[in-house]
């Protein structure tokens, strides 16, 4: 994952991933079973849940940058 992905919150986070998700969804659903479709929707959707997955292991390890902020908010206070 980039240092950019890192920083970002998790909801923007979950905006990125939005489109790809919804477009998943579409062609498994809507597609015959076992058809390449299908096989590239589920191959996506592994890539979408490792980038949650390596996404959350960075959160936990770092603040994230939202909480710095309100960190640094309440401190000025």
């Amino acid at each position: 994952m980039s240092a950019l992905a890192r920083l970002m919150s998790i909801d923007k986070f979950c905006r990125e991933q939005r489109n790809s998700a919804d477009r998943l969804f579409m062609d498994f659903k809507y597609t015959r079973p076992g058809s390449d479709e299908q096989i590239k929707a589920i191959s996506t959707f592994q890539r979408l849940i490792s980038g949650w997955a390596q996404f959350l292991a960075m959160e936990a390890q770092t603040p994230s940058l939202l909480l710095e902020q309100q960190m640094c908010r309440s401190d000025s206070e």
